[in-house]
This record gives structure tokens, C-alpha cells and sequence, in this order.
């Protein structure tokens, strides 16, 4: 991973960015379905049925996908599917961004991973995301899944236990356990 001291790296986006990048470089296929690494689900098909339905729509995880009035421009970034090569155009672009921009200090100013890629793939789409279109363009080119159409579901949960974190795996089925604001 490269060095995100001097980089506009807002929760990780610089090294999501490498690490997607990565993975679509060795996909050959025409649709690409990035999942965040501590998070695992078993059924897949719903989604690649809706990919081929309506390809040229970035479908989104609705954990943290936000209301136009909540945060302009943030879709989920945990479940991520579309067209490979807009996939990969919008996350190389969500890169350069972290690479050019300088980290912003002053505190809520920071711009959130999940508007840094939704804006690079509107990007990589050819639109042009002005915050007077935000809510035409996330309704026309995004669309929030459900986790019920992923099957079972589990992911790695932190744990403090006496000064120390432990991270196990939820094999359950419990949704419950995901907390509002979209952590397990």
C-alpha cells in the first residue's frame, strides 16, 4: 500500500481505492462485485440477475447508503457492483483524487470514502456530480440492494475485551447485530 501520510485518506479511501483497483485489474469478466474483506456472503445470484437487467447501473450494499438530504452523493461502499471497466475508471479516479487533494484538517470539511467513490464514478460515467443534481443522478445511476438478497451473511466483529480488540466472525444470520450506523 502507498504511503497516505501526505494523502487525502478519509477513513482508508486511498487504500480501498488500491485494494479495488487491484482486484479489477485481474477481472477479464464484464460485471465486477467488490466486497468490503471482513464481510462474507453467500448468494450472489440476485444481484448478477439485476446487473444483467440493467447494466449501466452501479448497484450499491445499503449499509451506509445515504438520503440526498443526509449526505449528497454516498452510496454504500461495503457492497459494490457494475460495469468492470466504469468500476475501475471510478475507483482510479477515486485514487488521483486521494493522491492530488490535500487532507483536509478542520473537522467536519473531510469528505466521506462513500462520496469520494460515488463522485468518481459518475465521474468515470461521464456526468458531472454539482450538488443542484445529486439526487437526479444517484436515481439514475445507483440503486441501494438490500442485504436480505445476499444470502447469509457474516462478518468480522471487534470486540474489546480488557484493553484488547479480538475479531470474530458472526456466522449467524443476524442483521440485528449490524448497528445504525452500519458497523458490525
Amino acid at each position: 500500500p502507498p504511503d497516505v501520510s501526505y494523502l487525502l485518506n478519509p477513513q482508508n479511501a486511498c487504500y480501498q481505492a488500491c485494494s479495488t483497483l487491484a482486484g479489477l485489474q485481474h477481472t477479464t469478466t464484464r460485471f465486477a462485485i467488490k466486497f468490503r474483506s471482513d464481510e462474507y456472503y453467500t448468494e450472489l445470484g440476485g444481484v448478477l440477475e439485476r446487473l444483467h437487467r440493467d447494466p449501466f447501473r452501479i448497484l450499491s450494499g445499503s449499509v451506509y447508503f445515504r438520503r440526498d438530504a443526509q449526505h449528497k452523493f454516498h452510496c454504500g461502499d461495503h457492497i459494490i457492483a457494475g460495469d468492470r471497466q466504469i468500476l475501475t475508471r471510478g475507483f482510479r479516479r477515486v485514487l488521483t483524487t486521494c493522491e492530488t487533494m490535500l487532507p483536509i484538517t478542520a473537522g467536519n470539511l473531510q469528505p466521506l470514502p462513500e462520496q469520494l467513490i460515488t463522485r468518481g464514478l459518475l465521474l468515470a460515467k461521464g456526468e458531472q456530480p454539482l450538488l443542484a443534481n445529486s439526487r437526479e443522478l444517484m436515481m439514475r445511476h445507483f440503486a441501494p440492494l438490500s442485504l436480505q438478497m445476499f444470502g447469509k451473511f457474516s462478518c468480522r466483529l471487534h470486540v474489546h475485551k480488557k484493553g484488547q480488540v479480538s475479531r470474530d466472525y458472526i456466522y449467524e444470520d443476524d442483521r440485528n447485530k449490524i448497528n445504525s450506523t452500519g458497523k458490525c
